[in-house]
């Protein structure tokens, strides 16, 4: 494998992930982070429990389990980012992400 084709992956998923996370911010914006985090979970859970009767071999458990997940998860993240915004007081909210990241 060259050096060549692991950058443009790289570029790709970079970008790829840049658009997803204007799309999926402005989604949290619009539906609110704590109404949006349950909808995710429940396309997580339909996922999982379409990826048990579809999946046949390596390949297809890679698409379901690695890909969707994948995109699944980065949504979640985001959404998350923005309620702990939401839940902790502003004046503190410094204090709880050192907190968070400590631990």
């Amino acid at each position: 494998m060259s050096v060549g084709s692991n950058n443009t992956g790289q570029t790709v998923s970079t970008i790829f992930g840049v658009l997803l996370g204007f799309w999926i911010g402005s989604m949290t914006d619009r539906l609110k982070p704590l109404r949006l985090i349950p909808i995710i979970l429940f396309v997580r859970a339909l996922v999982l429990g379409t990826g048990f009767f579809v999946v046949k071999d390596q390949t297809s458990a890679m698409i379901i389990y690695t890909r969707n997940e994948g995109v699944i998860v980065f949504c979640l993240s985001v959404a998350m980012g923005a309620a702990t915004v939401q839940m902790f007081p502003m004046e503190k909210l410094g204090q709880f992400c050192s907190a968070q990241s400590f631990f």
